[in-house]
């Protein structure tokens, strides 16, 4: 079972497992997504390599992070990190500099699933713990596996790590935090002489699921994440005191990991899923577990931290903290001082985490379902990022594993939205229109031309077809689609990809049954095409599959496979003749790691999303012409010259004759809109009591360029009192210029001069 991201192992946390967080200050983000450049290049698992060239679409790692779990420090000074979801060791230089990277996803010698400690001997060789495999593997420095142990299990020298647990060398042993089985764990650096001490609970020397520990001469401490404290043993077990609570009412959330200072203090990663308000922190205790200082909080900011998950304290005082739900790694000094900081966002817009499907669009734009961000992102079929939409939620226009997405005839989407239960129909602007719920878990789509939407609902062993308003047509599998799997022709076991050919015959990944199969339009069996010995027998020579996950037609009916099991893609003739294969498994151009989606572009190049290696395959069959660069808009026209005459105001025999007049240019059409209001702040002057009296309003618009032009005219009983009116009088002028491009208002005040009447 793979880690769920920033979540306790028995979910007891709320804490932002998929929050995609933009890096600040010292961290470098991740930009837009940019293809590398096609190369031609050997095809790996081919014997002929069927396409011209290739480019990978993401960045996997070199210095990329997806919630980095632990760091740990080579003998050199160079620093190790690893992270839940790019099953990678990446290695940098002590200020951040990427040097190198192995690893790719797996249970076989030597392959990573959701590392979640590291560490390193004198030697320089590196120890890394396998969550998910319940091992550590032993590698050198170059990435060579030497070794490894372990095994999921209670009996000693077995582990049961759940999603977390630490690692630690030192004296020539190995010590692990057993995180399910509450206990430490001990070995030889090749893994012998098994030992463990500690057990589950929490009473004094027990232990609730810990993750992080640190080893020294004399003792090792842990951080006893789900018992809220720092537990200190001798090396051979015996309990030698634990701290969770210090000062006036503090006390910590979760401890995570620890690092031990030369003089036996104690640096505690104080990880808190439970607010987000407080923790988030750095604490350091001395030897005997009495609090010193603290610094760090909630924040994206230089110098705070959010869900901070590893430690390591490098020889010249430097402390690296792995920066989880921030995808960086900080480092400071042993009193707090910020030093610097890095890492590249792989889970921002451009990047992608675990992404299961694409579409391309009649341009070739490309549209991926980037399943553990729970969005969709928008390419341009080089590759460079378009639009990012949705993010975790249910409520319309967000995502929950969203892992199919489909372009229709009108160039709207529509989105398999596995985590929610339903599909989601978008605009081309990926605005919510509508949506199908009450759905299992549906993991493929399609749209034939007539608008009609198929959708793989994988948990119920069946295809649906529906109308484009979302009404159901009709159910394909077994007993009329009713949920049960069959392996028969036109049944299914767990289908997890369709798509439609150009007669509108439907082809089914059929992934239980290790074949796909072909369906015209109202359902009936027309071909099935896998291993012939029997269905649901999976197989590895060409023409047979293994788990396909996802299948794609092109314009001359030419049928691409995602070969999951294999790691490969087989390109099949219309009848199911296997034309071409090409892949294995690994991380270089050409290969996979279990692909998922597929999708041909006009042209009849091939884009395969590569989920564990985090990324996208293009595979080019035929050249394709420049993307067109659209001109740039022309600038915008000026804003309406606002001229606000008011003329004729000198004596008030004039506003007795021509009125007040209030101007406004227009440089395009309709951009003046002139709202105006007259009043008069000189009410006693005027002798119509305290108040401002309203002069007049008026309302003019310009139809065409030129100037709109208002004339207000006293009100008869404002004209009798202006004629009166002895002195200077005061009158304020509004007025209203509404422009949807630039807005404007202004107020003028303008004096009258009134005859001065003579007694």
């Amino acid at each position: 079972m793979s880690c769920v991201p920033i979540a306790s192992v028995a979910g007891r946390r709320s804490a932002p497992a998929r929050v995609a967080v933009a890096l600040v200050g010292l961290v470098l983000a991740a930009a837009a997504t940019t293809a590398a450049p096609a190369v031609a290049a050997p095809c790996p698992g081919a014997d002929a390599c069927p396409y011209g060239a290739a480019l990978v679409i993401g960045q996997q790692g070199s210095g990329t992070f997806r919630f980095p779990q632990a760091v740990a420090i080579a003998p050199g000074g160079d620093v190790y990190v690893v992270d839940q979801h790019s099953h990678l060791v990446q290695r940098f230089t002590a200020d951040g500099t990427f040097l190198a990277q192995w690893g790719s996803y797996g249970s076989g010698p030597g392959e990573l699933k959701n590392l979640t400690g590291i560490a390193t001997d004198p030697a320089g060789n590196v120890y890394v713990l396998d969550a998910p495999n319940a091992r550590v593997s032993k590698f050198a420095a170059d990435g060579r596996l030497l070794t490894s142990w372990g095994g999921k299990g209670s009996d000693l020298g077995q582990l049961n790590l759940g999603g977390g647990g630490g690692i630690a060398v030192a004296d020539g042993r190995v010590y692990v935090a057993d995180n399910v089985n509450g206990r430490i764990a001990r070995f030889t650096l090749d893994g012998g002489e098994p030992f463990a001490f500690g057990s589950r609970g929490p009473g004094e020397g027990q232990l609730d699921h810990p993750q992080g520990l640190a080893v020294d001469a004399t003792s090792v401490v842990v951080a006893d994440d789900d018992n809220r404290r720092v537990v200190r043993f001798g090396l051979d077990g015996t309990f030698q005191g634990q701290v969770s609570a210090f000062g006036v009412g503090d006390a910590f959330a979760f401890p995570y990991d620890v690092a031990l200072g030369p003089d036996g203090s104690v640096y505690v990663a104080d990880d808190d899923a439970v607010s987000f308000g407080t923790h988030h922190r750095i604490v350091v205790l001395d030897a005997a577990l009495g609090f010193l200082r603290a610094w760090g909080g909630f924040g994206t900011g230089p110098g705070q931290l959010e869900f901070p998950r590893g430690l390591a304290l490098a020889p010249n005082g430097t402390l690296y903290v792995t920066d989880t739900a921030n995808n960086r790694v900080q480092r400071f000094t042993t009193t707090g001082e910020l030093l610097g900081a890095w890492g590249i966002n792989g889970r921002a817009p451009g990047n992608f985490t675990a992404p299961r499907g694409v579409a391309s669009g009649p341009d070739g734009s490309l549209f991926v379902a980037d399943t553990l961000n729970d969005r969709i992102e928008k390419l341009t079929r080089d590759g460079a990022l378009v639009a990012t939409w949705g993010r975790a939620g249910s409520i319309p226009g967000r995502f929950q594993d969203p892992t199919a997405v489909a372009v229709a005839p009108d160039g709207t989407l529509w989105v398999a939205d596995t985590g929610n239960g339903r599909v989601q129909h978008l605009d081309a602007n990926g605005v919510p229109l509508g949506e199908v719920g009450g759905l299992g878990a549906p993991a493929g789509i399609a749209v034939d031309q007539l608008g009609a939407i198929y959708v793989a609902e994988t948990d119920r062993n069946r295809v649906l077809k529906l109308a484009p308003d979302g009404q159901l047509v009709a159910r394909f599998g077994a007993h009329d689609g009713d949920g049960t799997a069959g392996v028969g022709r036109g049944e299914f076991d767990q289908p997890r990809g369709v798509a439609l050919d150009a007669a509108a015959d439907l082809y089914v990944a059929d992934t239980g049954n290790h074949r796909v199969q072909k369906l015209a339009p109202d359902g009936a069996p027309l071909a099935a095409w896998g291993r012939r010995e029997g269905a649901g027998v999976r197989g590895s020579r060409r023409g047979e599959f293994e788990s396909p996950a996802a299948v794609a037609v092109d314009a001359r009916g030419t049928v691409y496979v995602s070969d999951t099991g294999n790691d490969r893609v087989q390109r099949l003739a219309r009848d199911g003749r296997v034309l071409d294969v090409w892949g294995t498994h690994g991380t270089e151009l050409g290969a996979f790691v279990r692909p998922a989606g597929i999708a041909v572009n006009p042209w009849g190049n091939v884009v395969v999303a590569d989920p564990y290696a985090n990324r996208l395959e293009k595979f080019l069959f035929a050249a394709e012409p420049p993307i067109e660069t659209a001109p740039p808009p022309p600038p915008p026209p000026p804003p309406p010259r606002v001229h606000a005459r008011v003329a004729g105001l000198q004596r008030v025999a004039t506003v007795l004759r021509r009125g007040l007049r209030i101007a406004c240019w227009a440089s395009r059409p309709d951009a003046c809109r002139i709202t105006a209001r007259v009043a008069s702040s000189s009410a006693r002057r005027l002798r119509l009591g305290s108040r401002p009296v309203v002069v007049g309003t008026a309302v003019a618009q310009v139809t065409g360029i030129g100037a709109a032009t208002v004339t207000i005219r006293p009100r008869p009983r404002v004209r009798a009192a202006l004629a009166r009116a002895t002195g200077q009088v005061r009158l304020i002028v509004s007025a209203i210029v509404a422009d949807p491009a630039a807005p404007a208002r202004f107020k003028l005040g303008v004096t009258l001069g009134a005859p001065r009447r003579t007694r």
